[in-house]
């Protein structure tokens, strides 16, 4: 403060020197006066009069600077006195006028009752005019309160908090004092009136003009600093919600006389429309959710191998892992305080959906199917004619069954990607997702029910939105059961069926080696899938690939097979081996389900034992009846493949025909449609 006030070291030692000789009553000996007296109290003290008796005018050198025009004035003023000055000595005379009249002024006291304390600055000459000096410091310090309340969400935040009650204060305090100077006033009124004038007109200011803040803080999440939705930020918007209908409460009550009503305020103040911005903020939170859940998907399944040993269960741990984060997905959205979950509860059960489904859909992608595993027919060919191998292949003859064996690799190459088992642990995986929905679903409706909804108004909804999911996990399971059967039979298997079934004779080459790979790998099977319900589907679909493979080799095995009257036997009772089989005594499949699939092989193998003229005059009315040949022609039409055996279907009978060993067949076959012997 001294050097601010340019105050030099030299007179700031001299002024305080003085004032001590002042405050100890160590002055030089003066005539004795009831006002100058050794040790009397501070309060009893005239300062300017005693620091004026302390020092002369050139104690202190002149503070102002030249360009200052009031420092000169004053100048003016002190050199007329230093015309007639006065003698301000301790002594002087004129000094002791001044004290006395001083004194007189000071001590005054309205009551005609003496005072020990002098009001040494009341009243002329040396009265300050405080008064406006205080009016205009109180009104300054008003206005900057009022200012910082009127802003208190610009002033105000959690570190300072407490400073608002003492600024508060300041402000009445100044508002009392200020309604006590106003001459307006017929009479000095109580603090307390002042206090509740001037809260009125805080909150009446506050609730007209800063409702619409809400309105300017829309980004909600910048504007508290966060960076994801959370039950403390619901509660949050939940309270302004609150907070700006009590501020429109208010701005309308103390507006109700005024000329419009209000409608102006109510007009200027945006509505925030807190639930719509915690709609929207909930909307974000789940698209945040779904698509960390979908990136999941897409990086889990590229690393997930499908071990059997992963779990006890035998399915995949990114299922569980799937659910698991789907469940604490929709624990935290029921945790959201929030009063509309049924309403966007169907989106985030939908998205939810949505990356189930697709994590369903890629878990299955190249697992391959049926048609991707069976073989390419091979080009009709006849039988040479009475001309049977007896158990020897001709080594010419190799050549085909190396070309087949080649083909059959490069259809089902691109679909050896897995082997049987971990085709198993997606049927385990899809099988566990499907049980899990339910659970969930079910656990979706206890916590709508905790929230006090009625079961009517959502179960609906709900199951439609998992529907995706549970569509998908049966379409699932079926596509890669029917593709870990035909993969099996026709991949896995195919060096002792395709490639080895009666390709030697049906008596030197039978059905057993092809059963004995076929019950190890049923055994893996059965081992691997726990559930009774999807290891009977599995084994069924084995069992139809099977047998659909096992007429295969019948019909469509090429010219390395053929076959006589005598060996019908042979096939009935190897395919009879391959029913037991799955019958396993009684262990296996049922009895009716194993006949149900075998009715078409059962149809077929008929026409094994039939003699050759029986079979081409069967041939010859079918394919009349069906107008497949022409009475202008010798020959007849080719039958188209179907794909349906059965004991009257032409092309079934051709078929058979074909792998005839007799001279009767191989003349029919050289005139009608001139087949090759080989390929």
């Amino acid at each position: 403060m001294r050097v601010q006030m340019r105050i030099s070291e030299q007179i700031d030692s001299r002024v305080r020197r003085a004032l001590l000789r002042i405050a100890a009553g160590q002055m030089i000996q003066a005539p004795i006066t009831n006002f100058l007296q050794l040790g009397r109290r501070i309060e009893s003290i005239v300062l300017p009069v005693e620091l004026l008796q302390q020092f002369k005018s050139s104690d202190f050198p002149t503070p102002a600077r030249i360009s200052n025009p009031l420092a000169q004035q004053l100048r003016q003023i002190i050199r007329g006195a230093y015309e007639r000055p006065m003698e301000t000595g301790k002594h002087s005379e004129a000094v002791q006028t001044l004290r006395n009249l001083t004194m007189q002024l000071a001590c005054r006291s309205s009551d005609d009752y003496a005072q020990d304390t002098c009001h040494w600055a009341d009243g002329a000459p040396l009265n300050l005019r405080y008064s406006k000096i205080l009016c205009s410091t109180m009104k300054s310090m008003l206005e900057w309160v009022e200012r910082g309340l009127l802003a208190y969400h610009e002033s105000f935040y959690r570190g300072n908090i407490d400073l608002m009650q003492s600024i508060l204060s300041l402000g009445l305090s100044a508002a009392t004092i200020l309604a006590e100077e106003d001459p307006r006033e017929s009479g000095r009124r109580k603090v307390i009136d002042v206090a509740y004038a001037k809260v009125d007109v805080y909150i009446s200011w506050c609730g007209s003009s800063n409702s619409s803040f809400l309105f300017r803080t829309r980004g909600t999440a910048i504007c508290f600093g966060i960076n994801e939705l959370t039950p403390a930020v619901i509660q949050v918007l939940i309270a302004a919600d609150k907070l700006e209908k009590d501020l429109v409460q208010m701005a309308v009550e103390d507006s109700v006389n005024s000329d419009d009503g209000g409608k102006s305020i109510i007009q200027e103040m945006t509505p925030y429309e807190a639930e719509a911005v915690i709609v929207d903020l909930v909307k974000s939170w789940i698209k945040t959710r779904v698509d960390r859940l979908q990136e999941w998907v897409d990086r889990t399944l590229q690393q997930e191998v499908w071990s059997p040993k992963a779990n006890r269960q035998g399915f995949a741990p990114s299922a569980v892992e799937v659910l698991r984060t789907i469940d604490e997905t929709l624990e935290a959205f029921f945790l959201l305080p929030i009063p509309m979950h049924p309403d966007l509860l169907p989106g985030l059960m939908s998205a939810l959906d949505r990356c189930l489904q697709d994590y369903i859909l890629k878990a299955k992608s190249g697992c391959g199917s049926r048609s991707s595993f069976l073989p390419a027919l091979p080009p009709l060919t006849r039988c040479r004619g009475g001309s049977k191998l007896n158990g020897v292949f001709k080594k010419k003859d190799r050549s085909n069954i190396s070309q087949r064996r080649t083909s059959m690799q490069n259809t089902t190459a691109s679909n050896d990607s897995y082997s049987i088992t971990q085709l198993c642990v997606r049927v385990n995986s899809f099988h566990y997702i499907r049980k899990d929905l339910e659970v969930l679903e079910k656990r979706t409706i206890t916590h709508l029910k905790s929230n006090g909804i009625r079961e009517g108004s959502f179960v609906n909804g709900s199951r439609k939105n998992f529907e995706r999911s549970l569509v998908a996990c049966v379409e699932g399971i079926q596509q890669v059961c029917e593709a870990t059967a035909y993969k099996l039979v026709f991949h896995e298997l195919s060096h002792v069926l395709w490639d080895g079934l009666y390709v030697t004779g049906a008596s030197s080459s039978r059905i057993e080696p092809f059963l004995q790979e076929l019950e190890q790998n049923l055994e893996i099977i059965a081992e691997t899938v726990q559930d009774n319900t999807i290891r009977t589907r599995l084994i069924t679909n084995i069992m139809r690939a099977s047998f659909e493979g096992f007429l295969l080799v019948l019909l469509a095995g090429g010219p390395c097979r053929s076959f006589v009257l005598e060996d019908s036997s042979i096939i009935q009772e190897d395919f009879q081996f391959l029913m037991d089989l799955f019958w396993s005594n009684g262990d296996g499949l049922p009895i009716d389900l194993i006949g149900k699939h075998s009715t078409i092989v059962k149809g077929v193998l008929p026409l094994f034992s039939s003699d050759t003229s029986s079979l081409v005059e069967k041939y010859k009315s079918l394919m009349i009846d069906g107008n497949n040949g022409s009475s202008t022609k010798s020959r007849l039409a080719l039958p188209p493949t179907t794909d349906q055996w059965g004991p009257i279907e032409p092309n079934t009978i051709l078929r058979v025909l074909c792998h005839r060993d007799d001279k009767m067949a191989t003349t029919f076959l050289k005139k009608n449609y001139n087949l090759p012997k080989k390929l």
